[in-house]
């Protein structure tokens, strides 16, 4: 088992432990299932890294692209879950083990086409793919600038750069 993973089942577990998995949630997690949140505090950690504030603001064509995945998949088998919905940690698991379905999923080109037209997917491609290389791109720059060394964290700069 990855020390990861060692770390999140240890976690999950004291949670699980303490609180039960049909008890609520405690209150000081609920900001950690709010999208919101987690929109923003993606963008705070970007900034952190040095990412310019004009980049960081762009995370909006990512969300829209995921709100509207989310509405194209809306009542099929591959449905993209909302953390809003999670109560208990009974509901948590759930929300893991639909995602780790998802993780896993094979769709074939016929498959895909019906559930996201192909003009949806170029577009998204068009709009999200240069935010995204964007934000990876400045992020791995300031870290360099900052003389951070990535290969600590499993990321070598040259390597990603060449690739971008």
């Amino acid at each position: 088992m990855a020390l990861r993973e060692f770390g999140e089942d240890l976690a999950f577990g004291w949670l699980e432990r303490r609180f039960g998995p049909g008890r609520p949630v405690p209150s000081w997690l609920w900001n950690l299932l709010d999208e919101t949140f987690l929109w923003v505090a993606g963008g705070q950690l970007l900034l952190a890294l040095g990412v310019r504030p004009e980049s960081v603001r762009r995370l909006f064509v990512l969300q829209d692209a995921l709100e509207e995945a989310r509405s194209l998949t809306d009542g099929t088998p591959y449905e993209i879950p909302r953390l809003e919905g999670i109560e208990t940690f009974a509901d948590l698991e759930e929300f893991e083990d639909r995602m780790a379905v998802l993780e896993e999923l094979q769709l074939d080109d016929e498959e895909l086409a019906r559930l996201v037209p192909a003009q949806t997917a170029a577009r998204w491609a068009e709009e999200c793919l240069p935010v995204v290389l964007d934000l990876v791109l400045e992020a791995l720059d300031s870290l360099r600038a900052r003389r951070i060394r990535t290969e600590l964290v499993g990321i070598d700069h040259r390597a990603a750069r060449a690739v971008l």
